[in-house]
């Protein structure tokens, strides 16, 4: 069978905008999914350099993402604007600046909007152009200007659809965007099927809540009609996927229950589709339903039994990426497969041994990312599999060979999850620690508010001490100095999120004699998992600690706890105290419950 997944990373569909040739001042008003090429592909050839932008753009599109097109098909039809009827009269691009574009000469910002119309609708050059030859502030208030005066549902459409197929995320970072989000909420009911899925992309990539959640909600009702028809086929899968991605990357959950189970109905209907060979094509909408499914905390034994299955059929065909978006349907739900763990770890360590080109340079579908190989290991830690040494090796070294390629802002982050979940096994690279273990490190984090990787750098830093003594000089991540960019959980909410944990304090407290204080605590620094700890008030007996093992901190499928209360259990030891652990038939006789906590006791070594 060939590839399953043309590509992991196949997060858009094929342009399809087309410009007549003939009239220089016409040119396509929408793409209905309209999206730029992930990768920088650059015309090759004079007769792709001589093609106009929309044609161009769906040559180098197919052939980067080989995702397929929506041409020719009548709901997404495409019409015309008229550029020369922006202004009085009929003006062709300006000869001057178009030679500019051809030269790749640095050219002035034109002097009118119409002309910068013009010169958008002709250029023939690839996305980073614009941002190398123009003035980008002076081009989005332009656009500010043209956009407000002039709103045209289908002039704005096309507007955004250029300036995000030449400068990728970043134009939604124009105030541009936000004026093109005002024209489409004002003209919501008006805008068609097509329209609205090409608006929420950009919603998408812009990732920003904030402005997007009012557009997003008005998609909910295309959801629930997607989802109601059942249907895998193309384009209405592929809409789904377009709609799903947004939900996710602007971190917006689907609440309601209905389009909850049809969703998993529909991805169900998927993996079975692609078990007998006939979804070549469909990784990006299954992997944003999936997302979608996980960050709503949805999921039922069926679903999980899909991707098991699917996951042992196919795995041999699957990249690093398509593995571990597959994994993790299982691994957010705590479900432990120790032999499809093992199989799968070994599909790493061939694509790893396999791996010969840079992954900076190449398309994720043919190599592995650093995010990727972070993504693995957590599906292998966090359920409580512990991977071979060999992997763990070949992991690390990894890692060392793409340090020196990365950029903070977008992949130091990646290495200290990365180190985190190598911890999660008891493994703890000193030469890659160093190279996090800074105080640079730790307040980028903080001015970039990532709250969750900081914790994770403390974490890291104290049980390095801990079971490797790795100290260094000063304390990188400070519990108290820095409580405020910390990721906060009183000791009380850790109490009524797990009512097993809460009831068996209450029973100590009971049952223990006075001279025994029973108290909750968090006794791991940066690790949110409450224990109780049971100290003797009257016994030269030092403190000991309970761990309550609840469906909080146990796989669901088996009674293992998962990889954090592993580590945590594992670091308590490593400090000097006796952990024993309370399961829930310990609390069946809640009246012996103090006699046979002092019996494990006695049993720890």
């Amino acid at each position: 069978m060939k590839r399953l997944f043309s590509t992991s990373r196949s997060l858009h569909l094929a342009l399809k905008s087309s410009v007549n040739p003939s009239v220089s001042a016409e040119f396509t008003s929408r793409s209905p999914v309209r999206v730029r090429p992930k990768y920088n592909v650059r015309p090759k050839t004079e007769s792709q350099a001589s093609l106009p932008l929309g044609k161009l753009a769906q040559q180098v599109s197919l052939e980067a993402l080989q995702f397929g097109s929506l041409r020719g098909r009548p709901e997404y039809s495409r019409t015309t604007v008229d550029v020369g009827n922006f202004d009085e009269g009929r003006v062709a691009p300006s000869s001057d600046l178009y030679e500019s574009w051809t030269k790749r000469t640095p050219i002035q910002v034109p002097e009118t909007e119409h002309d910068l119309l013009s010169v958008l609708s002709s250029i023939p050059k690839t996305r980073d152009l614009l941002s190398e030859a123009w003035n980008v502030k002076s081009v989005d208030e332009m656009l500010c200007n043209i956009i407000m005066r002039k709103t045209n549902l289908d002039l704005s459409l096309w507007l955004m659809d250029t300036m995000v197929f030449h400068l990728s995320f970043q134009a939604t970072r124009l105030k541009f965007f936000r004026k093109f989000l005002t024209v489409c909420e004002r003209n919501l009911r008006r805008l068609r099927r097509e329209q609205l899925v090409q608006v929420v992309h950009y919603c998408g990539i812009s990732k920003n809540r904030v402005l997007a959640e009012r557009t997003l909600e008005s998609a909910l009702p295309m959801i629930r009609e997607l989802v109601a028809t059942g249907s895998v086929e193309d384009p209405l899968l592929a809409e789904m996927g377009i709609l799903c991605a947004a939900y996710h990357k602007c971190g917006m959950k689907i609440t309601d229950p209905d389009v909850l189970e049809k969703l998993t109905a529909m991805v169900q209907n998927v993996l079975k589709e692609g078990g007998q060979g006939h979804c070549q094509a469909t990784a990006f909408p299954l992997i944003s339903m999936l997302k979608v499914l996980r960050h709503s905390m949805h999921w039922n034994e069926n679903l999980l039994h899909s991707v098991k299955s699917f996951i042992s059929q196919h795995l041999v065909h699957l990249s690093m990426a398509e593995m571990h978006h597959l994994l993790s349907v299982l691994s957010n739900a705590f479900h432990f497969d120790e032999e499809l763990c093992r199989s799968s770890e070994r599909h790493a360590s061939d694509l790893l041994a396999s791996l010969t080109t840079d992954w900076t340079k190449t398309h994720p579908s043919q190599t592995i990312r650093p995010k990727d190989l972070e993504g693995i290991l957590w599906n292998f830690c966090s359920v409580g599999y512990r991977p071979d040494d060999a992997f763990l090796t070949s992991a690390e070294n990894f890692m060392r060979g793409s340090y020196q390629a990365m950029d903070y802002f977008g992949q130091m982050p990646c290495l200290i999850k990365t180190l985190f979940y190598l911890g999660m096994v008891n493994r703890y690279p000193e030469d890659l620690l160093n190279k996090v273990l800074r105080p640079e490190v730790a307040s980028n984090l903080i001015v970039s508010k990532q709250s969750r990787t900081l914790q994770q750098l403390g974490m890291l830093e104290y049980a390095w001490a801990t079971e490797r003594g790795g100290l260094h000089s000063k304390q990188v991540v400070d519990g108290r100095r820095m409580a405020d960019s910390l990721p906060h959980r009183s000791i009380s909410q850790e109490l009524e999120q797990r009512p097993m944990l809460k009831e068996t304090l209450l029973l100590l407290k009971d049952a223990s004699p006075p001279s025994v204080l029973v108290s909750p605590a968090f006794p791991i620094p940066h690790l949110l998992i409450g224990s109780i700890c049971i100290n003797s008030l009257q016994s030269d007996q030092g403190a000991f600690y309970i761990e309550v093992l609840d469906e909080h901190v146990c796989c669901s499928n088996i009674s293992s706890p998962v990889g954090l209360m592993k580590w945590k259990m594992r670091l308590l030891v490593a400090k000097g105290f006796p952990v024993i652990t309370v399961k829930p038939e310990d609390l069946e006789c809640r009246d012996r419950i103090w006699e046979t906590v002092t019996k494990k006791l006695s049993d720890v070594p």
